[in-house]
Formats: C-alpha cells, structure tokens, sequence
C-alpha cells in the first residue's frame, strides 16, 4: 500500500496546487515590475509623463501582492517540484501540461503586445531611454516565466539536484526582496498617509466653506457672522469645521480661516490630492488664510490672498 509520500496527487488537488501557482506568480510579476517601473519613473523622468501622487500610492498594492504572493507562489512551486521528484505528480500528467502551456500562451501574448506597444510608441515618438527600460523589464520577466514552463513542461526526470528550480529560486528570491526594499523606501510612510489624509480632509472643508460662503453672500450680500451660518455638504466636514476658526470682516469683504496642519503643503503635494492645493501654500503648524471676495462682472469668486 503507497505511503503518503508515495501516494499519487489527485487530478482535483494537481489542479488547484498549479493554478494557485499561477496566479500567484502573475501577482508576483506584476508587483516586481510595478516596482521596477517607479523606480526606473523617479530616476529618469519624463516631461511628458510626470509622476503623479497616484503613481507613488499605487506603489502600496504592489507591496502588498509582493509580501502575500511571492511566499506563496516560492513554496508551491518548490512542493510542486518535490512532488515531480518523488513521484507524487507524474510526469504525464495532463493537467500539468495543459496549464503549463497556458501559462506559455499567457507569456507569449504579453511579449507579442510588448512588441506591438514598441511599435505604437515608435510612431507616437515617445520611443525614450525611459520607455526602453519598461520594455525591457516586461520583456525580461515575461520571458523567464515562458523558458522556465517550457523547460519544466519537456523535463522527463529530476535529478537529484534540480539546477532549474536553483536558478528559478535564485533569481525570484533576491529579486522580490531586492524590489521589497527599494519599495518601502520610495513608499509614503503609513504614519504620514494618515497625517496627509487628516490635512486633506481638512482642505476639502475649507474649500467647502468658501462655496458656500459665496452662496451666503450672493443671497444675502453679507458675510456670516459664524460658520454655524452656514451649511456644509457631509458629516465628516461637519466634524473637522471644530478645528477650523473663522473671523469675518465685513467692511472689506473679507474673511480668515485658521487650523493646524500636520504636513507642509509641499509633503502633501508629493503623495497626495493637489486638486485643493491650487491656491494654498502652508507649513506645517499652525496657519491662517485671508480670502476676500470680490464681484468680476456681476460674478462672485472668493480670492486667497
């Protein structure tokens, strides 16, 4: 009777153990060259494709797939291969092969768009060091993954020592932990992520103040007294309207809003929203803005002085 060393996988349990495989190598993939590719934004930068706010926060799904799938994906492909050697997963088996050539056809077609992309770009003018580069990066790892199934797909044996899986192992290893530690470095600190969120939830509520004490003066061509005059669009507004102070001075049109922030407008600039940040310019600390409002054609618009 086979122990249960020897005893053969199930179809079922083959199935599941390949495709698990599959799809954590994909994550895998995507999260190194994601990595790759800021690095290779930050370092050679392009005018015409500037790194955004968006691009270093996208950073943080890459991580993340990078911690959860990379171990993963490096102990099933490393089971998978111990059970190839003792006999467990046959040889033969046609689940593997046909998941390995899809695997294969997964690869081949991202090298054929990578080629197709060289020649989109090559007629848009856009053909940079900065684009050779993301090429070569995709090309790089879509290329391993299809020479590493194909020559696991045509292997008839294991041999005692399995020079493959080394320098499979070799190389995704050092390369995930490598694109680990330059990912934490250019990452936003999660301590900063929350005092950027706090500071800009307070920019929205001061943008919101001004909407509406526009439309407080265009109904009563007046300022309010107070902000409790006044009536703002959400609750998480209504909660941050506690830490901002507001003074009015009606004889020049003119009012102050005041509140503490915890980054500098140019920290916040970096990794977040700028889309409140137009007309503000602020330390970290306390601060104070003087906005007047003024009437361009019969228009209202509330300027920051």
């Amino acid at each position: 009777m086979p122990t249960k060393k020897t005893q053969k996988l199930h179809p079922a349990v083959i199935a599941l153990l390949i495709l698990l495989s599959l799809i954590t190598l994909g994550f895998t993939a995507f999260a190194i060259g994601d990595i790759i590719f800021l690095l290779i934004d930050k370092f050679i930068p392009d005018p015409v494709h500037s790194l955004s706010a968006y691009r270093f926060n996208s950073i943080k799904f890459s991580i993340a797939s990078l911690i959860t799938t990379a171990p993963i994906y490096i102990i099933l492909i490393n089971y998978l291969q111990k059970s190839l050697k003792n006999g467990r997963l046959p040889f033969e088996s046609s689940i593997r092969k046909w998941l390995g050539y899809f695997s294969i056809l997964v690869s081949s077609c991202i090298i054929i768009g990578i080629w197709i992309a060289v020649i989109v770009n090559f007629l848009d003018g856009d053909l940079t060091l900065r684009f050779f580069l993301q090429l070569l990066t995709v090309f790089l790892i879509s290329a391993g993954i299809l020479f590493y199934n194909i020559l696991n797909i045509k292997r008839s044996e294991i041999k005692k020592h399995n020079i493959i899986q080394i320098i499979f192992n070799s190389i995704v290893i050092p390369l995930s932990i490598i694109a680990l530690v330059f990912g934490f470095i250019m990452m936003e600190p999660p301590s900063q992520t929350r005092a950027r969120r706090l500071d800009e939830n307070k920019l929205r509520t001061i943008n919101s103040i001004r909407n509406q004490i526009d439309t407080h003066y265009i109904n009563t061509s007046s300022l309010p007294t107070s902000l409790d005059q006044i009536n703002l669009y959400n609750k998480d507004e209504e909660e941050v309207l506690d830490q901002i102070t507001f003074s009015a001075n009606p004889e020049e049109l003119s009012y102050e809003l005041c509140t503490d922030f915890n980054l500098s407008s140019e920290e916040i600039t970096k990794y977040g929203n700028t889309y409140y940040l137009n007309e503000f310019e602020f330390e970290a600390g306390h601060n104070c803005f003087d906005i007047e409002i003024q009437r361009n054609n019969g228009a209202i618009n509330s300027i920051v002085k």
